[in-house]
């Protein structure tokens, strides 16, 4: 309005341009004071955005630190849980490497324990076999004695007999070569029966071949211990003690 009024009194200067009132700086004033109050709101209201925006930010900035801490404890739960199994897996295997282990231990001394039995058996059997013997000699002998007391000396055969199953009692039904204290040493085998060493290491040798032995009297199957041979035979001493 104020423009207005210089307008009409440039172009009509009878006119009088009105005075400017008390009223106009009035306005003047809370114009300015309305400016003012409208740029501190607009300040304000900008601090507020700022503000808001910022707590937006933190916010989203808390939910993805929160999703990655819940990702992290996932993948710990998953990997205690692989650990978990991991750890029962070793312990059932080391209990099943514990049970294995007892198991082959007693089957060792079982098997030990049949070998050593098997070897006692054999002794026995060549003691038993020597037993024999002697008991047919000793028989041989008293019959000798008594039909040479009856007949004379004209029953030389008994006799004969008798010496010749001592001799071959001293000699190696293989080889027949007499036993002797050093190469040729009496050792019985599974079956009770006696042979040489020398013999022996060659059922051995077969054995090592992979060749099946067997009793050349009697045939049965027999096998030398794996790691000890023709040493883990017994020596037959009742046989040595007739040399």
């Amino acid at each position: 309005m104020f423009f207005n009024n210089v307008l009409m009194f440039i172009i009509f200067p009878e006119i009088k341009m009105p005075s400017v009132s008390s009223s106009s700086t009035t306005n003047t004033h809370s114009m300015n004071t309305r400016g003012k109050k409208r740029q501190v709101d607009g300040s304000s209201d900008n601090a507020e955005l700022l503000k808001t925006r910022r707590i937006e930010i933190l916010t989203q900035q808390r939910d993805e630190l929160k999703t990655e801490r819940e990702a992290h404890i996932n993948e710990n739960k998953k990997i205690l849980r692989k650990r978990a199994v991991l750890n029962r897996e070793l312990e059932e295997s080391c209990v099943a490497d514990q049970k294995r282990n007892v198991e082959e231990l007693n089957m060792l001394e079982q098997l030990d324990g049949a070998e050593e039995r098997q070897k006692n058996l054999g002794i026995q059997l060549a003691r038993d076999n020597l037993k024999v013997i002697n008991v047919k000699a000793e028989r041989y002998e008293n019959e000798h004695d008594l039909k040479s007391t009856i007949y004379g000396n004209s029953s030389l055969d008994g006799h004969a007999e008798i010496h010749r199953a001592v001799n071959d009692l001293k000699r190696c039904p293989v080889c027949k070569d007499d036993f002797n204290k050093t190469d040729r040493v009496p050792l019985a085998i599974q079956c009770g029966h006696l042979f040489c060493r020398e013999c022996c290491l060659q059922y051995w040798r077969m054995q090592l071949e992979e060749t099946q032995n067997f009793c050349a009297l009697c045939r049965k199957e027999f096998e030398f211990k794996e790691n000890e041979g023709v040493d883990a035979l017994p020596v037959c001493q009742a046989v040595l003690s007739l040399l």
